[in-house]
């Protein structure tokens, strides 16, 4: 059995910024916020965890999307939760 929580979603602000870190889902060299100086930070959109997990059945695959609207900055956080088991 496999759970994840808060998983970044690629619908998270920080998928747009940062430097690429080697592939299409991880990004890098933040210089401010909450991902400032933590190194590589990996994103998923629901494509790329099913086939992370193609070799589990998921029996749970929830993305959460929370928007700041004040103090306006334009953050959103968004992340994902996936309970799987192996097959």
């Amino acid at each position: 059995m496999f759970i994840g929580v808060d998983w970044f979603s690629t619908k998270h602000s920080g998928f747009k910024k940062g430097d690429s870190g080697g592939d299409q889902y991880t990004r890098t060299n933040y210089s401010d916020g909450h991902l400032a100086n933590i190194g590589n930070v990996h994103f998923s959109d629901e494509k790329h965890l099913r086939d992370m997990f193609k070799q589990f059945d998921i029996d749970f695959l929830e993305e959460k999307v929370i928007s700041t609207y004040c103090p306006e900055n334009d953050f959103i956080f968004a992340s994902w939760n996936i309970v799987a088991k192996r097959t």
